[in-house]
């Protein structure tokens, strides 16, 4: 015996149904702050080699041995993993996240502090999470 009558056990799972309902809905609409991509520091020198997160990608993804000068990448050979171009000036090409930082953000990132939004938006680790395009 749970100590409580049919009428209150109905009302206590319809309760639950409608919390239920409310989390579901803040997962599927995500954060209600606005996105602001300044809260997002990116292109950092996080290992102090003087290489910004951006020029390490291209270093990293430069299909030839990349020309550095005075911290930063400029020569290489790229190949745009959307359209199979080659690109020879890294000018031409962005880095860019492949979950985008905004999606980061509505997906639970607007509650993260800014050193791990810092991190996120910086973070080599994966070598599938920022992409030379």
């Amino acid at each position: 015996m749970s100590g409580f009558d049919d009428e209150e056990v109905g009302w206590m799972w319809w309760f639950a149904f409608l919390a239920l309902v409310v989390w579901a809905l803040s997962v599927v609409l995500g954060s209600t702050q606005s996105y602001n991509r300044a809260e997002w520091t990116h292109w950092v020198d996080e290992d102090g080699d003087c290489l910004t997160t951006r020029h390490e990608v291209l270093a990293s993804e430069s299909l030839i041995t990349p020309t550095i000068t005075d911290c930063r990448v400029v020569g290489g050979l790229w190949r745009d993993p959307y359209t199979d171009h080659l690109h020879a000036n890294p000018s031409d090409l962005d880095i860019d996240h492949v979950v985008s930082l905004h999606e980061a953000h509505v997906s639970g990132g607007s509650l993260w502090s800014a050193d791990r939004k810092r991190r996120y938006a910086n973070d080599l680790q994966n070598p599938q999470h920022l992409v030379a395009t």
